[in-house]
């Protein structure tokens, strides 16, 4: 999987320092608008963290993802759907086969209190993620003998606990004084060798607040647009009122993802340069931006791996890299974090 990918992508001054993975750690990937390529980001980010993790010599370790979105537009992607009130799943265009829902959800997360379970509960709900080879004509190569789609081999390094459209109508359980820890609460105990990263829905609402509470950093995702760049600065500053409340006094908006900015629109190159004396040029990330959104998001389309955009040239160079660039700055993020 790794031989066509750049090797400067992964070099740089000194070794990284990942013995915080043996703790783990939670990163929301939060977005004031929908529409910006968060969730395709995560799924990039996922990708290309499990690739780079892996050239740095790292064996034994997880990406966790938490579809924390009523959209579960994450959950979709990844093979998972949760289709009508009677949550039955759908059927396989090809083989017309049901796929079974999950058994859990994030919204069993989101309706049991606090003290009606254990920490860590939530390592119950975990599901193993559902990409599969696709050959040359798209389709799915499928085992010789079963007809089965072939799984994709990097799921063995992506787990998924899915998401489920009535989260959305839970705002009857935000007044509950532990409503917001509840997902901080169902993580405790399993992040040890995991990286968990908390796709949320776009605002700044309770249920964003509760992944907020349940994090250990923040990106967010934007365009440059006056008000989502207005957007970007509100929830910044609401992460630094909410923090010690949600219990994380250090808690930070790391990095402002960037995504599609193109340097040959006045507008935009205008909009970056406020957004920079705004937040500082290291929180504004325009290099590990996802370059073309809508290309990504056919890709990872009913169960379509990232495998498909490793090496090349053209955009699945520019892919390649920024995917390796976002990777490498969120592990440098994190490991700078945890040294100071």
């Amino acid at each position: 999987m790794s031989e066509s990918l750049p090797q400067a992508a992964i070099s740089g001054p000194g070794v990284l320092d990942l013995s915080w993975l043996d703790d783990g750690v939670v990163i929301t990937v939060n977005s004031n608008k929908g529409g910006v390529g968060k969730t395709t980001l995560v799924l990039m980010l996922a990708y290309y963290l499990v690739v780079l993790l892996e050239e740095l010599g790292e064996d034994d370790f997880e990406i966790l993802l938490v579809d924390w979105d009523p959209q579960c537009n994450l959950s979709t992607c990844l093979g998972f759907h949760m289709d009508g009130v009677d949550g039955r799943g759908r059927k396989d265009p090809e083989t017309k086969k049901l796929i079974q829902a999950p058994l859990y959800s994030t919204d069993d997360i989101v309706t049991t209190a606090t003290a009606d379970c254990e920490p860590g509960w939530a390592a119950g709900m975990i599901e193993p993620i559902r990409w599969v080879v696709k050959g040359a004509n798209g389709k799915p190569i499928r085992h010789a003998v079963t007809g089965e789609p072939q799984p994709d081999p990097i799921n063995r390094r992506i787990k998924l606990i899915p998401g489920h459209p009535d989260m959305e109508d839970r705002y009857t359980l935000v007044s509950q004084a532990d409503f917001r820890f509840r997902l901080d609460h169902s993580l405790d105990g399993i992040k040890k060798r995991r990286i968990i990263l908390v796709d949320t829905g776009p605002g700044m609402g309770p249920l964003v607040e509760s992944a907020w509470a349940a994090s250990d950093h923040i990106i967010g995702v934007a365009a440059l647009y006056y008000n989502e760049m207005e957007g970007v600065l509100k929830a910044k500053n609401k992460i630094r009122r909410s923090r010690k409340t949600l219990g994380r006094p250090a808690l930070e908006m790391d990095g402002i993802v960037v995504n599609e900015y193109s340097d040959k629109k006045t507008t935009q190159r205008g909009n970056l340069a406020q957004l920079i004396e705004a937040l500082g040029a290291e929180t504004v990330w325009v290099d590990q931006a996802v370059p073309d959104v809508e290309q990504i998001a056919q890709v990872v389309d009913q169960g379509k791996s990232f495998g498909r955009l490793s090496g090349g040239y053209g955009p699945k160079k520019k892919i390649n890299d920024a995917g390796m660039a976002l990777a490498r700055k969120v592990l440098e993020v994190v490991s700078a974090r945890q040294r100071s």
